[in-house]
């Protein structure tokens, strides 16, 4: 985990340069994915230790104002050793850039979690983040996303009671 936040902090160093010579504008249809590094911990009755392991995100929508985007996003997580383990988030989002022409995001969005792991199913859960985008094109940038997905809790096929969660940090791509 430690290699990915030094390969972060150097993109985004090399980026901030770049984004200085292209101002951030959002405007129309916007599409972004993202992969790095997820840990998730599946709590309650079925309490399994957090991993880490690969997870990665896409996300689509329109643009409101320069300030306000909405859309639709989808996170999953894998783990396959030592069993195979899936958590997911699928629903809509909305993200907020205080500044009009800035780079920093908040996002946040209620939705589905789904967990494949021994019948468990899905319930609720709620999505929220946060990134920095760094303007390397016209309409394309690059970006650094931290997100936390928390499942509300539901119950197994088997009767068990479940809380899932996850954080995800890695590198994105957006196109505006």
């Amino acid at each position: 985990m430690s290699r990915i936040l030094v390969v972060l902090l150097i993109i985004t160093l090399a980026a901030s340069s770049a984004e200085a010579q292209r101002p951030n504008t959002r405007e129309g249809f916007w599409i972004s994915f993202g992969f790095g590094a997820g840990s998730a911990k599946l709590g309650g009755d079925v309490d399994l230790d957090r991993e880490t392991a690969l997870s990665g995100y896409l996300r689509m929508g329109g643009t409101i104002s320069p300030n306000f985007l909405i859309g639709g996003e989808s996170n999953g997580w894998v783990k396959t050793e030592p069993s195979d383990r899936t958590i997911g988030f699928l629903g809509p989002v909305a993200m907020f850039y205080p500044s009009s022409t800035g780079s920093f995001y908040l996002k946040g969005g209620l939705g589905l979690v789904s967990v494949d792991y021994r019948g468990v199913g899905s319930g609720f859960g709620a999505s929220v983040g946060l990134g920095n985008e760094f303007r390397v094109g016209k309409n394309f940038s690059l970006n650094v996303f931290l997100n936390a997905i928390q499942g509300f809790g539901f119950d197994t096929s088997f009767g068990n009671h479940v809380k899932p969660n996850l954080v995800q940090l890695g590198l994105g791509v957006t196109w505006h």
